[in-house]
């Protein structure tokens, strides 16, 4: 072994000694993922509910994780049941099989989504739609009024899927979803709870999943808007679909990735191995003539961008670009932490900047609704934007 390859093996070993310890000592960032998966303890899973479900009620709770489909024909439909899917990616023919059951068994299926289905909206003769909104907080209620104190306020969810749609003949509204920025002003046709009369047997469609996860469920006093959405179910078994969200994989290095310091760890050993392969070549092999590129100027460089996106009329995504750029000056230069643009954001930017706080907040704004996915971003609110920025930014 030479001196050159022993010196980069030593290097190499102290690099991932430190990074070992380092990983080691890391602190698990929180997962704000919307999973909905009965096994996670983070923000937006439905571990809690698992594990309290069966004291809400007086009757048996069958959890099912086997294929969908195949467990429905299998089913013994002398009793009807009752069944339950929340946020799961279900495949028509199993919808249309519990449909099916629902029509002529006089079984009860609940649906607990926000993931729209044409073919189900279809034959439950209804509509949704998702609902962009800039207000913090939102509050989801029953219309009986016996319920009025059991609502909950969510500030968490910037947008939702609401049903604008209904067979009014058929069709009851059991929940509503407004907003609370003015409380005398309620969202027109924002139901986001409802009960349909199919066939023989009642289906029950909540669009905000949300509101029954880890988060909302550990405060308290908000386990009572959960346990009274279930509580429209009949007085039969429940039969609670949870199919396993991911399939494990049989290859020998599925270990490397299940920790992170040794997923680091092998990462840092193909860089190294592909920096020692292009060092020791580099040393053997002959000089490369040095090619230089096309001269491009920045200020033709910036033009042709700008005519391809006017051209595209891509505004959502020119408007997450000016706003990314905006916050990574921002914290690099004005060191601030862009992680949350709310209220304290814009105060410590007014501070910096000595910009008016009006003009900040309504920059902020703009770019909440330019950084979520699903907002939609017109030519007149890119225009906004960047006159705000720049102006804020000078």
């Amino acid at each position: 072994m030479n001196r050159s390859l022993r010196l980069y093996l030593i290097v190499f070993g102290l690099i991932l000694g430190l990074i070992v310890v380092l990983q080691l000592n890391k602190r698990t960032p929180i997962d704000w993922h919307r999973n909905f998966s009965v096994t996670e303890k983070s923000p937006f899973g439905l571990y809690v509910l698992n594990q309290e479900l069966d004291q809400l009620f007086d009757r048996s709770i069958t959890r099912v994780q086997d294929p969908i489909y195949p467990y429905l024909q299998s089913l013994n439909t002398n009793q009807p049941q009752n069944l339950l899917l929340i946020q799961e990616k279900i495949t028509w023919q199993a919808l249309e099989k519990a449909l099916d059951l629902v029509e002529k068994e006089a079984y009860n299926l609940m649906i607990i989504s926000e993931i729209s289905n044409h073919e189900l909206e279809k034959k439950l003769e209804l509509s949704t739609k998702y609902h962009y909104s800039l207000h913090e907080s939102h509050r989801i209620e029953f219309t009986d009024k016996r319920f009025q104190n059991k609502s909950l306020d969510i500030n968490l969810m910037p947008g939702t899927r609401i049903i604008h749609k209904i067979d009014s003949l058929n069709t009851t509204i059991l929940g509503n979803h407004r907003f609370l920025e003015n409380e005398d002003e309620v969202e027109f046709n924002s139901a986001n709870f409802v009960q349909i009369q199919y066939g023989e047997g009642k289906v029950f469609y909540h669009t905000q999943p949300i509101a029954f996860t880890n988060y909302y469920l550990l405060e308290n006093g908000n386990e009572e808007y959960a346990s009274t959405v279930f509580s429209y179910l009949p007085d039969y078994p429940i039969i609670w679909f949870q199919p396993s969200q991911f399939t494990q994989s049989s290859s020998p290095v599925r270990l490397l990735f299940d920790y992170p310091s040794l997923k680091y760890a092998w990462y840092l050993l193909l860089a190294s191995l592909a920096l020692f392969v292009f060092f020791t070549a580099k040393r053997k092999q002959r000089t490369v003539p040095i090619i230089k590129p096309p001269v491009n100027s920045s200020a033709e460089f910036v033009r042709t961008i700008g005519n391809f996106y006017l051209q595209e009329s891509n505004y959502k995504d020119m408007a997450q670009k000016k706003s990314q750029y905006f916050l990574n000056r921002v914290r690099n230069e004005l060191l601030l932490d862009t992680h949350e643009l709310n209220d304290a954001f814009a105060k410590k930017l007014h501070i910096k900047t000595n910009q008016p706080l009006e003009k900040i907040q309504q920059a902020i704004a703009l770019m909440r609704k330019a950084l979520h996915p699903e907002a939609p971003v017109h030519e007149i609110d890119l225009i906004k934007l960047n006159q705000l920025l720049d102006e804020i930014y000078q």
